[in-house]
Order: structure tokens, then sequence, then C-alpha cells
């Protein structure tokens, strides 16, 4: 589906078996960790999934959000540049 601004990825209703994924298969941030295609290769990664029970989407942030410098934000985060989402290596800047 997409990117969170913690830099993990988002996924549809459907886990890596094809069943429905439920609230209960998830942590409090609306996410687990299993294996999911990154840059070509299968490997066991955290990411958020969206389904048809509340909060539907991402409760909270596993990582550390980004924002884009000059979005009016008060603080930003450099993010890494490897293939590593934001919450790995991510830098708070003042």
């Amino acid at each position: 589906m997409g990117y969170a601004i913690d830099g993990f990825g988002i996924y549809g209703p459907r886990g890596e078996d094809g069943r429905i994924v439920r609230n209960k298969d998830l942590d409090v941030c609306h996410g687990h960790t299993h294996a999911i295609v990154w840059d070509g290769k299968k490997v066991a990664m955290y990411h958020y999934h969206l389904n048809g029970e509340y909060p539907y989407s991402i409760g909270c942030f596993r990582g550390t959000p980004v924002t884009v410098p000059g979005s009016g934000h008060g603080w930003c985060h450099q993010r890494d540049r490897g293939s590593r989402p934001a919450a790995v290596g991510a830098r708070r800047r003042h």
C-alpha cells in the first residue's frame, strides 16, 4: 500500500499466507514481523497492516517518524541512506 512516516511498510488486509489479518494478529501499533519482499529479497521485517477492525490503520508508530525539512514542523529526522526503515539509524536534528 505504501510507507508510514517512520519508514515501515503498510500492507493490505492479507498476511503472508493470504488470510485476512485480524487485530489479534497485530501489536498495538497495528503491525507485526513476518517475511516480506524488501529490495527484491524475502526478509523478516516489521510492517503495518490495514484491516477492517478499529483502528483500521496505524495505531501508533513503531519507529521514529521522519518529517520533510521545511514542512512547518519544529523538528525533523535525517533518514539513513540505506534500505532500512527510518527507525534504524535515524538521528534527531535540532
